[in-house]
């Protein structure tokens, strides 16, 4: 019983490798539909080269002049082999040639499957450590895993036509030699699978500590860092760091590497005893003792049965990679095939000109918390107005946020756009709708035009400077002695923060989207250029609906509407004097901040 339940599961795990590798061939194909093919039908032919070029050609030639056969007819024989060769190489310089170019493609085509997925998930997986770890190997791996994919696939479409040509040539001579052959394949195959697991083990656990150590590395050399390092003990922390990821390297080596170079060392010895030493002592008694064996054929035995038995070992180590293979093939898989949890309505209806938006009894509670992050939140928003959203840290304001972008599905009653459910219609034309500037600013490596027109790719230089002015931008742009051409990176550069987040702003003055949320926008930005920009956002904000999340009360008196939040609850709700004149949390909150 425990034997078939055995044999059950290897099945399964046989039958798992197969559609991994099926699955991720049909990937490569929409990268390049014709090269895939191309490789495998050149791989028939290295198969036949081999066996001619190796072992077949010196086989005959050495056996016809024993024999005493006609010179002409070798002559031919040899020049319709050597044809042969020569197209195949021609078709090997073709094959090298396009390999660069269409890696390239496969790869693109693959990255932009991956990102569109990325860009499509549920933003909740993000905050899944294991669905993460799963998404950040599905990236790391997936172009190099899918070429070696490729090239395990074709090398076992050579080896086998090696294989089987020479092995049948074997064969005839003396069926022995087929036998020893074969003794190292046997062995990886009865050892392969756990060779495979110990390696897969130490990849992964290496894999984890190896991003530990790069981001200690990360922290040494970004500029993000550089005060903190120098004016706290963080660079002692971050060494240490850096040491337990060593040991960490050094355990695993330790664990697994006794074990990995045990199996190692026993298939060595069946491949350099059990194929050379027997295999060469037996042909050279039978050619030069018995002489049961032509010249021709010795000849054979000994230069092929030596390449035969490397291939039928590259065997048990291309079943071992499929094995590997299929692992990664997994995490990608698993990455694709995820099914939101917010899942995109294709045929909805699409958003039109917005007119009003309905919250109705919303509640919302993070996957594996307990307590709801928003409770009961009834809210009616007409176009046009200024909602600004207040209350301490925590108290569910950025929840309420992506609730309305629908970065997550409510967990009770619904919101509604135009009187429809957002959750019937698309996700695209509902988001196309918003514009955001966070607290956080995010800029991508490259010039300043490149980043201000990100949203907006097709803009005219008239407004993208109309909109750098507008975020009061552009005089420090000018300056500049490239101007809109200046390239900065990820971190900004030379910009200081206020700087990086007038860049933000421009950013999103030149979508002009209907609505926008402005998430702290202002915080990092000094007094006096704060309110630049708030005269900047008043225009901006004319006949556009507009959420303001903010913490500093100075920047949404002039809001139509303030929701005071706490524990995930409205508490208060009205203009900046009703709520004033109301005396309760929001007073509070306003006193406090303006006390002294």
């Amino acid at each position: 019983m425990v034997g078939k339940t055995v044999e059950r599961e290897n099945m399964k795990g046989i039958k798992r490798i197969i559609d991994n590798h099926i699955y991720i061939l049909k990937l490569i194909r929409k990268g390049s539909g014709w090269f895939p093919l191309f490789l495998i039908f050149f791989s028939v032919l290295r198969g036949f080269n081999t066996f001619f070029m190796t072992t077949w050609i010196y086989q005959y030639v050495i056996n016809a002049l024993q024999k005493g056969e006609k010179l002409t007819k070798i002559a031919v024989t040899a020049g319709v082999v050597f044809v042969f060769t020569l197209a195949y190489n021609a078709l090997l310089q073709f094959k090298n040639a396009m390999m660069e170019i269409e890696s390239g493609k496969i790869e693109k085509e693959l990255q932009k499957i991956l990102q569109k997925k990325a860009l499509s998930v549920d933003l909740g997986c993000f905050e899944r450590p294991k669905f993460y770890d799963s998404y950040v190997k599905a990236l790391s791996e997936t172009s190099q895993r899918a070429m070696k994919v490729l090239d395990n696939f074709c090398d076992l479409i050579v080896d086998t036509i090696t294989v089987c040509s020479i092995g049948v040539l074997i064969f005839q001579i003396d069926p022995i030699f087929v036998l020893l052959a074969v003794l190292p394949f046997i062995g990886t195959l009865l050892l392969g699978g756990k060779y495979n697991d110990l390696k897969y083990e130490r990849d992964m656990k290496n894999q984890e500590i190896s991003r530990e150590k790069d981001y200690v590395q990360r922290v040494f050399y970004l500029s993000d860092y550089a005060k903190e390092l120098r004016l706290t003990q963080m660079y002692q922390v971050m060494l240490q760091k850096m040491k337990q990821s060593i040991a960490g390297l050094k355990e695993t080596v330790s664990q697994y590497g006794f074990s990995i170079m045990t199996l190692e060392y026993i298939l060595a010895l069946l491949y350099e005893v059990g194929v050379y030493f027997v295999s060469i002592l037996v042909a050279v008694y039978r050619t030069l003792v018995s002489k049961t064996m032509l010249l021709g054929d010795c000849f054979v035995v000994i230069n092929s049965l030596t390449n035969i038995a490397y291939l039928v070992g590259e065997f048990g180590d291309i079943f071992v990679a499929f094995g590997e293979n299929s692992r990664f093939i997994d995490n990608i898989r698993s990455f694709l095939e995820y099914e939101n949890q917010t899942p995109d309505k294709a045929n909805g209806e699409a958003v039109g000109v917005f007119k009003e938006l309905e919250l109705e009894h919303v509640s919302f509670s993070y996957e594996g918390q307990e307590t709801a992050a928003l409770k009961n939140i009834s809210l009616r928003i007409r176009a046009g107005e200024k909602i600004a959203i207040v209350g301490p840290t925590g108290c569910g304001k950025t929840t309420l946020i992506n609730l309305l972008m629908r970065f997550y599905d409510v967990t009770g009653g619904q919101i509604k756009v135009e009187n429809i459910d957002i959750r019937e219609v698309t996700r695209k034309s509902l988001r196309a709708g918003y514009g955001m500037v966070l607290q956080d600013t995010w800029l991508k490596t490259g010039t300043i035009r490149e980043n201000i027109t990100m949203g907006r790719p097709d803009a005219t230089e008239e407004e993208i400077i109309g909109a750098a002015k507008a975020s009061h931008i552009h005089s420090y742009i000018s300056r500049l002695p490239k101007g809109y051409d200046t390239w900065i990176t990820e971190d900004g550069g030379g910009l200081s923060q206020g700087q990086k987040q007038l860049l933000c702003i421009a950013r999103v003055m030149l979508c002009r989207p209907p609505m926008l949320i402005l998430d702290e926008a202002t915080s990092s930005i000094d007094t006096r250029t704060e309110l630049k920009i708030q005269q900047a956002f008043a225009k901006l904000m004319e006949g556009r609906t507009t959420f303001i999340v903010a913490h500093r009360l100075s920047t949404i008196r002039e809001a139509d509407v303030i929701l005071v939040m706490k524990d995930g609850k409205v508490i208060e709700q009205g203009n900046h004097e009703s709520l004033l004149e109301q005396g309760g949390f929001y007073r509070h909150l306003y006193e406090s901040q303006f006390a002294h």
